[in-house]
């Protein structure tokens, strides 16, 4: 059974996660939990309850909000960092130390250990990689060349403005198009003063796991700009091969690895066929 459990008061985070109904009657009528998520407090119920939990964590909470938070009002900024941020990293802090927790990558791991040095981390399991849905296509197509990327798009850390502008560049010299699977439309690209650009940009609607293969198979390149979830995508890429995949600047592993800073910095060329 699928559940949905909502919030009236969205700008206080640390509310969201606490044992109150009806997240308590939901979490009485199962014996065993697994928790799938981006940042740790979506398991803060079940710490508090002192409840076994598994816990599969992609980022530390900071690493989570850090791109989003940028772009907020002032006021909001201001408001978040007095009344609901501090509560969230204490809350952090218990979680991580009170449940298994599971991290997406080394990266992850060695950030949740920064956050909390006791923190009960099990492991590291990396995003599985589904080997039999996608079936790229082994030669790429001549003309127009398909550019795609699919994901929560109107996330900042997607940094799908640096798309755009590689499409634009790219287009004063080849014939090409870009397929977007997402939560943004036209009116994305309006406000971003790309109107020129519509004719060639498709915005595909979100579509179920086992319906990818045709979008993937339709791509000559796939372009990632995500400044933040290079590690959290690599499963999904690896499906592509043979397909050429383009990474844009990853903001934490330039930040702490010597080989991605040079990755980031190495200089890239784009094929047409």
């Amino acid at each position: 059974p699928r559940y949905g459990v909502g919030t009236w008061l969205p700008e206080f985070e640390w509310a969201h996660y606490l044992p109150w109904q009806p997240w308590r009657g939901l979490i009485d009528r199962f014996a065993h939990h697994v928790v799938v998520t981006g940042n740790a407090l979506p398991a803060t119920g079940l710490a508090q309850l002192g409840l076994p939990a598994m816990n599969w964590v992609a980022t530390s909470y900071l690493g989570d909000r850090v791109d989003r938070f940028r772009a907020k009002p002032l006021g909001r900024r201001v408001f978040d960092g007095i009344f609901n941020r501090p509560i969230c990293q204490r809350m952090e802090r218990f979680v991580l130390e009170h449940t298994h927790v599971l991290a997406l990558s080394d990266f992850t791991a060695r950030d949740l250990r920064a956050v909390a040095p006791a923190a009960n981390l099990a492991g590291v399991l990396r995003m599985p990689i589904e080997m039999t849905a996608d079936r790229p296509r082994q030669a790429p197509r001549r003309s127009p060349l398909v550019i795609g990327f699919a994901g929560r798009l109107s996330d900042p850390r997607k940094n799908m403005t640096l798309l755009l502008a590689a499409f634009r560049a790219l287009r004063g010299g080849i014939d090409a198009q870009l397929h977007l699977v997402g939560d943004l439309t036209a009116d994305w690209a309006l406000h971003n003063g790309a109107a020129d650009l519509l004719d060639d940009i498709r915005f595909l609607p979100a579509r179920a796991p086992a319906e990818m293969a045709a979008f993937d198979d339709a791509l000559d390149v796939v372009l990632i700009p995500s400044r933040q979830e290079g590690l959290g995508i690599v499963g999904w890429v690896a499906n592509w091969k043979p397909i050429e995949i383009l990474l844009y600047d990853w903001l934490p592993l330039t930040r702490r690895r010597n080989l991605y800073r040079r990755l980031a910095k190495a200089k890239v060329e784009l094929k047409s066929y």
